[in-house]
């Protein structure tokens, strides 16, 4: 089986040119974690120590740090984004905390809104452009929590809630509250660009294509740094719930809509079902990096692929190699 995972990476990477990292995880132990081509072209191969952007797979780490604010009983996840953010009273009126988590809020993403002021990856934007951009909108035609609507501006908001609320910086409060606690340490949120770190791979559009450059700074919706080996730790979490048992199945529960039906989301967590199983995590994308971090709860299988080209269809194989899992899984 895993002679055969191994060859499914292979024949999407290329020597010496950009690859991915792959960890597995089954009954609370690692079964395969490999690097394949290089972190940067021509350079230092991939392993299990490089570090990738993870892009949406940060999702879920920021939606954890609301919820360990609102375990601490410093903010209520139903608390009206405006209470705590003054200056978006105007462009989220009706909008909670929970529609931000659930991307039922109706507001609409950032990066849309960069885009049609000609603001590319390589304009040095962060926070504060990004706060005042969502702040002059005008308020959704859409009653916020009837819908859902994928939107990396309330992840955005996330982050600018859990500095106002904790004193301290997401990539501050997430280092001391969720990576260093779990032993990902070489884990972070990356809020200065370019990222500085040991072990960093560069992103590139193809194995042949240019690499890629951003300057983005906001945080939230990503910006999530991390390694094969760390997203291990927490996929064992998340299959064995000891630091967060309380607030994973938060995570995990699907978002319930006005008219009473559900979504495929819950908070920060993707929710599908794969053989007959429940499967969440999420997948990401951005700026040549491609990630995806599944867990099969119920088999004890869990799995991260992170590459450094945006070509590499991470999603598409992750679930590949999981159903394959699952499948032998339920052979045995």
């Amino acid at each position: 089986m895993m002679t055969r995972i191994r060859d499914m990476i292979r024949a999407r990477t290329g020597e010496p040119g950009p690859g991915a990292a792959i960890g597995i995880w089954r009954e609370g132990r690692p079964v395969l974690c490999e690097g394949y081509g290089h972190a940067v072209r021509g350079g230092h191969p991939i392993g299990v120590k490089t570090v990738f952007d993870t892009a949406s797979v940060s999702k879920m780490f920021t939606a954890l740090c609301v919820l360990i604010l609102e375990r601490r009983r410093l903010l209520s996840i139903d608390d009206p984004l405006a209470d705590l953010l003054p200056q978006m009273r105007t462009a989220a009126p009706g909008v909670t905390i929970r529609h931000l988590l659930n991307h039922v809020s109706a507001l609409p993403d950032y990066m849309e809104l960069f885009d049609v002021r000609g603001w590319g990856l390589a304009h040095r934007l962060g926070m504060d452009a990004t706060l005042e951009v969502l702040a002059a909108q005008p308020p959704p035609a859409v009653r916020p929590g009837t819908r859902y609507s994928y939107s990396n501006s309330g992840y955005v908001l996330l982050s600018a809630i859990v500095e106002r609320m904790s004193g301290q910086t997401l990539a501050r409060f997430a280092q001391e509250n969720v990576f260093a606690p779990l032993g990902m340490n070489h884990s972070c949120y990356v809020d200065a660009m370019p990222a500085q770190m040991p072990a960093l791979a560069r992103s590139y559009e193809s194995a042949e294509g240019p690499e890629v450059l951003p300057m983005w700074e906001m945080t939230g919706d990503g910006q999530v740094y991390s390694t094969a080996e760390d997203l291990g730790r927490w996929a064992l979490e998340l299959m064995r719930p000891s630091l967060f048992a309380d607030l994973i199945p938060q995570l995990c529960t699907p978002a319930t809509l006005a008219d009473g039906s559900r979504t495929a989301y819950g908070a920060g967590m993707q929710l599908e079902t794969l053989d007959e199983r429940p499967v969440f995590g999420h997948d990401g994308g951005w700026a040549g990096f491609r990630s995806s971090l599944l867990v099969a709860p119920d088999a004890g299988l869990g799995i991260a692929l992170l590459a450094n080209r945006a070509d590499f269809a991470t999603g598409e194989l992750a679930r590949s190699i999981l159903l394959e899992l699952l499948a032998a899984s339920d052979g045995n």
